[in-house]
């Protein structure tokens, strides 16, 4: 069985400052990173790109988590600040029946054959698949064809194929996830956070597990 991972939280933005910035970024009032984050001297009002990786910390929870984290990050230098971007987080796919990590790595990768996949499946398969259910599952056409989808469907299911479980969420960006603010005053723009040098950014990070089905990765 594959274990459980800890989650890794990464953060992108950009500072933008004549002088170095630091952050310092807590989970329930416990410091998980400090540190200088890459900055450019150019101009804090005008700043758009957010895409450097400015850190990444271990969470201290694993893919059976659920709930949100409580953050803080608090930007310090003399002047300018930094814009937050994207949050991601690692992900960790678990299965069931329980395939090999080898296994589920060829499942996802979309340059391996169908047959290839199906004759994966059909190792695990309990019943087991007949020689007309592999012949039918390596040649269905499922392409905008509803039918066959629901036939491919209901064909892995009923031989327990049916289940992947995604640890985590990754969201796409940190106003994205609820109850941000900066200074208490819950953000409603679309556009990153900006945090002026000095100033602290509250946020709330959400992690759930996620089900999807087997027959929904490509094939």
């Amino acid at each position: 069985m594959i274990t459980a991972p800890i989650r890794t939280l990464k953060f992108y933005g950009q500072g933008y400052s004549s002088q170095p910035l630091s952050v310092v970024a807590s989970v329930n009032d416990v410091t998980v990173f400090s540190g200088e984050i890459p900055t450019v001297n150019e101009s804090f009002d005008s700043a758009a790109d957010a895409n450097a990786v400015l850190f990444s910390f271990d969470t201290g929870v694993d893919s059976s988590f659920n709930g949100s984290l409580p953050m803080s990050i608090l930007v310090s230098g003399t002047d300018g600040g930094v814009v937050f971007g994207n949050v991601e987080v690692n992900q960790q796919w678990v299965v069931n029946p329980a395939f090999t990590e080898e296994q589920i790595t060829t499942f996802l990768d979309k340059s391996v054959d169908r047959a290839t996949k199906v004759t994966l499946r059909s190792t695990v398969a309990s019943p087991a698949f007949s020689a007309d259910d592999i012949s039918w599952l390596n040649t269905a056409n499922c392409a905008g064809d509803e039918t066959a989808n629901q036939q491919y469907k209901q064909k892995l299911v009923s031989h327990g194929c049916h289940t992947y479980v995604q640890s985590a969420d990754a969201y796409a960006a940190v106003d994205s996830i609820a109850n941000v603010a900066i200074n208490n005053t819950v953000l409603t723009s679309s556009t990153n956070p900006k945090v002026p040098a000095d100033e602290c950014l509250t946020l709330r990070v959400n992690l759930t597990c996620l089900g999807i089905p087997a027959f929904d990765l490509p094939l």
